[in-house]
């Protein structure tokens, strides 16, 4: 990478500075050689030597849209195999060469997230918003990767949970569909679990979920305050409006927990 550095550093800078087409051609020329050098395993050299080629052809106009499509292909399964071969080597490492291999596990995740982080940035500004949103997605995909790598598991739910919400966002039928059977099975479960808990079945659990009916008012007057202090302290745009879309989610999901359990009550409490 030695004789790529100013070419490089040229694609690097920040500021975009006027480019010939001759000398686009030989820059392109220069990376092209040096990736048909490289071995076939060297998996991290192939990204990040096509990631370069792709930010210089998008940055200065020079490259159609299905060139840039097949190069960021290139790019992802270059990650995905170079992520399989280090945790391949991991697994046969001996304990004491296990730090070793975690740190470069983990040094791979943060360059893998650079580049896509940058690759999204590119994307937007030329206004390929699809493929803005796809490097996202991937860069969520290894970041949730990255936190399970660190036995963060709340972290890796929550990426994961988000990687797979804008992967199927553009699929909106799958994406209804999948999330209406994962709320219909996620309350069937909750309602399973609930038969199982004994102070439902006494009367202590009946006269709890009676008090809690009368105690309506004073709810409906706790969820106002309750939900306007996190819409201010996360700073939510439109307060107002989403202060009433909030309401009816609290309002909804409270109504379905209550006649769960005031079905419980009727068929155990008499």
């Amino acid at each position: 990478m030695e004789t790529l550095s100013p070419i490089i550093h040229f694609i690097d800078q920040k500021k975009v500075e006027f480019l010939s087409a001759h000398k686009y051609e030989e820059m392109r020329r220069q990376l092209l050689v040096k990736l048909q050098e490289l071995d076939s395993g060297s998996y991290e050299e192939i990204a990040r030597i096509n990631y370069y080629i792709l930010m210089l052809g998008l940055r200065y106009n020079y490259m159609k849209l299905d060139e840039a499509d097949r190069l960021y292909e290139l790019i992802d399964n270059a990650f995905l195999q170079e992520e399989a071969k280090i945790k391949d080597k991991l697994n046969k490492a001996d304990k004491k060469d296990k730090h070793t291999i975690h740190l470069q596990l983990g040094y791979f995740y943060k360059m893998a997230q650079h580049y896509l982080d940058n690759l999204e940035n590119l994307f937007r500004a030329k206004y390929f918003f699809d493929h803005s949103k796809k490097a996202y997605t991937d860069k969520l995909r290894f970041r949730a990767s990255q936190k399970l790598h660190e036995h963060k598991l709340l972290d890796f739910f929550e990426y994961k949970r988000e990687e797979l919400t804008n992967r199927f966002r553009t699929h909106y039928l799958l994406y209804t569909l999948f999330g209406g059977i994962g709320m219909i099975i996620f309350w069937r479960g909750i309602w399973d679990l609930t038969y199982n808990i004994p102070i439902v079945r006494t009367d202590l659990g009946a006269w709890h979920l009676w008090g809690t009916d009368q105690l309506s008012p004073l709810r409906i007057s706790l969820r106002n305050k309750i939900v306007y202090k996190v819409c201010k302290v996360y700073k939510v745009h439109k307060v107002e409006t989403n202060f009433f879309f909030v309401c009816i989610k609290f309002d909804v999901v409270y109504v379905i927990i209550y006649d769960l359990l005031f079905g419980i009550r009727n068929k155990f409490g008499g």
